[in-house]
């Protein structure tokens, strides 16, 4: 964990440095993700260890929506930038111990991304975090969600890495609209009572929203 935080704020460090030349641009983008199962593992203080095959749903526009932030500045070629993607997971096949699981005030992937350019086109990777805020109940214990950052219930839970590839279509001057699709994988360890639930996100991602171009 320390080696990939390291390496975020080197990537924003460079973000921050920029060429001598470049746009800084903004994106604020709507969508939705599918998401491939995965093995989750629960343990907790004095019960057997909880293993099956976890099924999410991200339900992207209901509240609260997923969305995309993003600001990045762009030379001819390359370019860096910041990403805050506020993603949802959801456990759509729950087992009879597990009354409730939910990430949705945010699985947030906080990352640093690597642009390459071509005219109307970018293709990049990322690297990152997830800042999670996990809500759930599980034999009959809710979690406690005033924990964690600011007593809020948001936790630094894992890794994210990934890439995808973008276009933009201008509108106007400064205004642009953005399509994106991203692929990203994370494996996070979060908080339940008296425990921990684990376990990776496989992720696809459509991306939509306006662009602005600040020369």
């Amino acid at each position: 964990m320390r080696t990939t935080l390291t390496s975020l704020l080197v990537l924003g460090a460079a973000l921050l440095a920029g060429p001598a030349r470049a746009d800084w641009t903004v994106e604020w983008l709507f969508g939705g993700a599918l998401n491939a199962s995965s093995e989750m593992t629960i343990t907790q203080l004095d019960e057997p260890t909880l293993r099956f095959e976890a099924e999410f749903a991200t339900k992207p526009f209901e509240p609260p929506l997923y969305w995309d932030f993003r600001v990045a500045w762009e030379g001819e070629r390359h370019g860096w930038a910041l990403d805050l993607q506020h993603h949802k997971l959801i456990l759509e096949n729950p087992p009879p111990e597990v009354e409730s699981f939910s990430i949705t005030h945010g699985y947030n992937l906080l990352n640093a991304q690597h642009l390459w350019l071509r005219p109307g086109w970018r293709f990049f990777v990322l690297l990152g975090v997830v800042v999670a805020h996990p809500e759930n109940t599980v034999r009959g214990l809710t979690l406690e969600e005033n924990t964690g950052w600011f007593d809020a219930g948001y936790e630094v839970s894992g890794p994210v890495m990934g890439g995808g590839v973008g276009k933009s279509l201008r509108i106007g001057s400064f205004l642009e609209l953005a399509l994106e699709v991203r692929v990203t994988w994370s494996t996070v360890g979060v908080d339940v009572a008296d425990g921990l639930a684990t376990f990776d996100d496989l992720a696809l991602h459509l991306l939509l929203g306006p662009r602005f171009r600040l020369h």
